[in-house]
C-alpha cells in the first residue's frame, strides 16, 4: 500500500528562477518514498522534479503516487538500465529550469534546501557544492563512510567539488557535455569528471557547508561491496578511457596485487581506521569495526579496478 503524501500549498513566485531536480532511480522502492516526501515539502517555487527511472520494482508506482503533491513532476521510463550518466543527461535535456539539482534516490534534503541554494546563483555562481551527512550510522558501513567524509572535510575541506545535493546552471552542465557516458555501467567517478569539466571551462564555483543534505549509505555487506567495487571500476575508466592513458598490464597487476597485499598484512587498514575512529560517534571503540570496513573497501576496490580494466580491454575502449 502506498503511503499518502501531504500536499503543501506554496504559491509560485514568477520573479524567481525555475529549479529542476533530477533523480535517477533503479529499484529504489525502499528509499524513494523518503526522497519524494522531502521534495514535496520544499518551500521553494517554481520547481519541477524529473525522475529518470529504469526500475523493475515498484519505484515508478511510488513516484507516480506523488503527482498531486509535487508540482511539475515528470517520470521518464528507461529500459534497460542505461547507467547513471545517461539517466542524468536525459534529465538535463528534459529540464526546463535555469538551475538544476542532481539528487540520488537515497537523499532527503530539508524543506528550505532550494531556498538556500538559489541566492548563490542570483549572486553569480555557476555551480554549488554543499555538505552531506550519512544518517544511518547505527550500521557499520554507513558509519565508516561518514567518518571518512568527516575526516576528509577536516583535513582537505576544499578537495571534493561534488557532493550530495550538487547543483549547477543547466547551460553550464550542457556546455561541458553533461556527465561522461563513456564510463561503464555500475561504475563510479563520473561526477568528478563532470565537475572537472566545469572548472576547466572557467565556471564559477561556490560552496556552503552550512547547508547539510542528509542521505542514506549502503548498510548491507552486498550493497557496500557493490558500491566500493564501482569505485574501483571508476578508477580504471578514469585512467584508461577518460584520460586515455595506455594500459600496461604488468603495472595493473602490480597495483591490484599490491592493494590486496596491504589488506592482507592488516597494518595499513588498522592505521587508517585509527585515524578515522575519532570521527565516528563511537570513537576509538569503533577502531576494529572500522578496520573491517576498510579491509572490505580495499579488497572490493582492487577487484573493481581489475574488473574495469578487463572490461575496457574487452570493449576496445583504451588507447593501444
Amino acid at each position: 500500500m502506498l503511503r499518502p503524501c501531504i500536499k503543501g500549498i506554496v504559491m509560485p513566485d514568477s520573479t524567481k528562477p525555475l529549479v529542476s531536480i533530477i533523480v535517477p532511480t533503479y529499484n529504489e522502492e525502499a528509499d524513494i518514498g523518503r526522497t519524494m516526501d522531502a521534495l514535496a515539502a520544499q518551500t521553494y517555487r517554481p520547481l519541477e522534479v524529473i525522475v529518470v527511472d529504469a526500475s523493475s520494482d515498484r519505484t515508478p508506482e511510488i513516484v507516480q503516487s506523488y503527482a498531486e503533491c509535487i508540482p511539475n513532476l515528470r517520470l521518464i521510463r528507461q529500459r534497460p538500465k542505461p547507467g547513471v550518466s545517461v539517466a542524468r543527461n536525459d534529465g538535463l535535456r528534459e529540464a526546463k529550469g535555469e538551475i538544476v539539482v542532481i539528487l540520488n534516490a537515497d537523499v532527503y534534503p530539508n524543506p528550505d534546501f532550494i531556498e538556500r541554494i538559489v541566492p548563490y546563483y542570483e549572486r553569480g555562481a555557476d555551480y554549488l557544492s554543499v555538505e552531506s551527512e550519512v544518517t544511518n550510522t547505527d550500521h557499520l558501513f554507513p558509519r565508516y563512510i561518514q567518518a571518512h567524509h568527516a575526516y576528509d572535510q577536516a583535513h582537505n575541506p576544499d578537495e571534493a567539488a561534488w557532493t550530495e545535493g550538487f547543483s549547477v546552471r543547466r547551460d553550464a552542465a550542457l556546455a561541458v557535455g553533461g556527465f561522461p557516458e563513456h564510463f561503464g555501467r555500475n561504475t563510479a567517478g563520473e561526477d568528478g569528471v563532470f565537475t572537472e569539466g566545469l572548472e576547466r571551462l572557467g565556471y564559477r564555483a561556490a560552496r556552503d557547508n552550512s547547508i547539510v543534505v542528509p542521505h542514506i549509505a549502503p548498510a548491507a555487506f552486498r550493497e557496500y561491496w557493490r558500491q566500493r567495487l564501482g569505485r574501483g571500476r571508476g578508477g580504471a575508466y578514469r585512467l584508461y578511457v577518460h584520460e586515455k592513458r595506455p594500459m600496461r598490464w604488468a603495472a595493473i597487476v602490480r597495483s591490484v596485487l599490491g592493494t590486496w597485499f596491504l589488506a592482507a598484512i592488516l597494518v595499513p587498514a588498522l592505521l587508517h581506521a585509527w585515524r578515522l575512529a575519532p570521527y565516528s560517534p563511537r570513537g576509538r571503540r569503533d577502531w576494529l569495526p572500522l578496520t573491517w570496513a576498510r579491509l572490505v573497501e580495499m579488497v572490493a576496490t582492487g577487484a573493481g579496478y581489475w574488473d574495469g580494466c578487463r572490461e575496457i580491454a574487452r570493449l576496445g575502449l583504451h588507447r593501444s
